[in-house]
This record gives structure tokens, C-alpha cells and sequence, in this order.
């Protein structure tokens, strides 16, 4: 009656665990399973470093700056604003491909993930950008004169981690209704820089993956029109 599992279907139980990797268990139950967690993390550390080697060969295949995006960030360093790259992809990798399609002079700092920094959604490559720009300027700022700009949830994540406003672009790696918690969604650039001359004159604070990214402006202007006392 409490009989509930037979021998071989408690091999299967275990074996369900490494069936894709062709890693079978033989052994008792947890140190079989403790040898095969040994084993997935050595395969999952060898195929991250396979992959990490090939793109750092390749990674500029079909890459390309979105329409109108480096005209952007121009347009917005003649009004003085300080604009900076911060990506999840290695730091080499970044710099690479920046340099490449920006050019690394275009920005005042550019960061990719490095060792000490973790990764978006956490703040640490952000507030890297704030420091070195304190230093460099002898100034400080304040959360209120920096704006995050990407296109991704994991972006709006790291703004709200960072303290500051985020603006989402509408054609970049994530469907529209997967950024609307972002405070400004932009459907082009013209939309960025309007946001950005009359809102900031602090730092922006680009993603590297996207072009650049307001159909919340346009929302809160109706919502604006519509009230009773307006007048």
C-alpha cells in the first residue's frame, strides 16, 4: 500500500533530470542528483564560454544603429546634455560595437558589464556612469535630472532602481504593450528629443540595443484637456 514507487520508476524520476543531456543517474537518489547538478553547471559554464567566445568574433553581424538615432544623440549633446551607454553585454563587446557605429567620442561614458558591476536590472553599471560624471564635472545630480531611455521591462526595472524617469522606445526589442509601465513611451525620435530638451538637462542614459526610444505625453495632455477646470 505505501509502496509508491517501483525501482524502476524511481530511476526514471531520476533520470527525467538529465534525459536532453544524455547524462544518465545510476546512483542513490541525492548524491546522483548532487553529481548531475555538478555536471549541468561545468555544461552550462563550457557552452556560455563557447558562446561568449563566438560573439565576441561576431558581434557586429546585422547590427546597425536605428534610423535617426546618432542625429538624436547629436542633437541632444549641442544642448549640452550628457548621454552615456550602459549595456548588459561585456564591456569589450560594448565598447566595440559603440565605437564602430557611434563613435566612443559621441558619448561621455560608455559601460558594459564588467566583473564588480551586476547586471540590469540592478543599478551598479548606472551609478558607475553618475560617479564618473560627478568627477568629470565637478557637479552633482540629482535623480530628477536623469532619464533612463531603453525598450525592454528589464529597462523601466533598472530606471525605478536607478531613482529616475524611464522612456521607452515603441520599435525596439519588446512588444508596445510590454512597456507601457514606463513613464514616456516614444514612437520616434523626434518624440525622445522633444521629451528630453523641455523635461531634462541632466544625463540620458542610453541601452546599447536599442535605437533610441510618447504615447503617454499624448495621454496625459487628453487627460489634462479633459478636466473639468481647465480652462
Amino acid at each position: 500500500l505505501y509502496r509508491l514507487l517501483s525501482m524502476d520508476d524511481a530511476s526514471e524520476k531520476q533520470n527525467f533530470l538529465s534525459r536532453d543531456s544524455g547524462y544518465f543517474l545510476k546512483e542513490n537518489t541525492a548524491p546522483a542528483i548532487i553529481t548531475a547538478l555538478k555536471y549541468f553547471k561545468q555544461l552550462i559554464h563550457n557552452n556560455l564560454n563557447i558562446y561568449n567566445d563566438y560573439y565576441s568574433s561576431h558581434n557586429d553581424i546585422l547590427t546597425a544603429p536605428y534610423p535617426g538615432v546618432k542625429e538624436l544623440i547629436e542633437k541632444l549633446r549641442k544642448k549640452d546634455i550628457k548621454v552615456a551607454v550602459f549595456s548588459n553585454k561585456p564591456d569589450r563587446d560594448t565598447q566595440f560595437v559603440i565605437d564602430k557605429y557611434f563613435g566612443l567620442n559621441l558619448f561621455d561614458y560608455v559601460i558594459g558589464k564588467k566583473d564588480n558591476n551586476r547586471i540590469k536590472p540592478y543599478a551598479d553599471g548606472a551609478h558607475e556612469i553618475i560617479r564618473y560624471l560627478e568627477n568629470r564635472f565637478s557637479d552633482r545630480f540629482k535623480n530628477v535630472d536623469i532619464a533612463y531611455v531603453g525598450d525592454t521591462n528589464v529597462d523601466i526595472e533598472t530606471a525605478k532602481n536607478i531613482g529616475c524617469e524611464s522612456i521607452a522606445c515603441s520599435w525596439g526589442f519588446r512588444k508596445i504593450e510590454e512597456i507601457q509601465e514606463a513613464n514616456y513611451v516614444c514612437t520616434n525620435t523626434e518624440e525622445v528629443y522633444n521629451v528630453l530638451t523641455k523635461k531634462y538637462d541632466g544625463i540620458i542614459i542610453l541601452n546599447k540595443q536599442e535605437g533610441i526610444s510618447s504615447n503617454k505625453i499624448i495621454n496625459d495632455i487628453k487627460h489634462t484637456l479633459s478636466r473639468d477646470n481647465f480652462p
